[in-house]
């Protein structure tokens, strides 16, 4: 495996970098559970949850010269790490301690561990995506991201008039309610804010703010998309949304703009 920090390789043959067995390069989930419990009732409450930065352990073998290198590189003010066989993928993550903790043959080689934090939890797509669907009846479905394996709680949403009684749900219980929208316009929901905004023109930035007369909720409180997994093949995954409209013209769509999110 491959993994890179802002694109420079650590295992690097031109720097004299050996990436080590003693590298743990897995996220996992390192789950946040609320401990809730009630007098008379056995066991916990179950109540929504929130995946912690996990930490990862990154140790890299150099000759005492590439030292001051490896420690440049690694106290950059932004550091992204990708992955050779993820690509497309990457997270942003931040240096917790680094450690020359290992020498070999009389200080001729150190093994150094740099431990660092995901601080987006999630790996994400390095290019956001769009993905749309006509709206010419009553309930439509939109599936998107797919392989994702992660909630995705920062993306865009959309939908051209006219249409009105506009809702949009998500597999898990997330949802949002939509403004009516004209024929000529285009209405947009923003995850990440919770924001909505009326454009006259095809844009995905701008507009008029209509935030008041929006709504959205979920079982943690945000809208997010959530992978949907086959039954049995949890390989096959993806996310869906669900929009229902009171009343619609031939020429409404909704669209989905977006950076799909994986567990690695």
């Amino acid at each position: 495996m491959v993994i890179r920090v802002n694109s420079v390789p650590l295992d690097n043959p031109s720097m004299g970098w050996i990436f080590r067995k003693g590298s743990v390069p897995y996220s996992g989930a390192d789950i946040d559970l609320g401990q809730v419990s009630l007098a008379g009732r056995d066991g916990t409450l179950a109540t929504a949850t929130t995946i912690r930065s996990p930490m990862y352990p990154l140790v890299v073998n150099t000759a005492p010269s590439g030292w001051p290198s490896l420690l440049a590189l690694f106290t950059s003010q932004r550091l992204v790490l990708t992955r050779d066989d993820a690509p497309g993928l990457e997270i942003p993550v931040r240096l917790a301690s680094s450690t020359p903790d290992r020498v070999f043959d009389r200080n001729k080689y150190i093994d150094a561990t740099f431990l660092v934090e995901l601080t987006g939890a999630f790996w994400r797509d390095q290019v956001a995506s769009t993905t749309s669907v006509v709206v010419n009846a009553a309930s439509k479905l939109l599936t998107l991201f797919p392989a994702m394996s992660a909630p995705i709680a920062d993306a865009v949403l959309r939908v051209q008039g006219a249409a009105t009684g506009i809702q949009i749900t998500d597999a898990a219980g997330s949802w949002v309610t939509l403004p009516n929208v004209a024929a000529g316009s285009w209405v947009r929901f923003e995850s990440a804010t919770g924001k909505a905004f009326v454009t006259t023109t095809d844009v995905w930035t701008g507009g008029t703010d209509v935030s008041g007369a929006v709504d959205f909720g979920g079982p943690r409180g945000v809208f997010e998309i959530t992978p949907v997994l086959t039954p049995l093949n949890p390989s096959d995954r993806r996310g869906e949304l669900t929009i229902t409209t009171a009343s619609r013209t031939g020429t409404s769509s909704f669209a989905v703009r977006g950076k799909s999110a994986q567990i690695l």
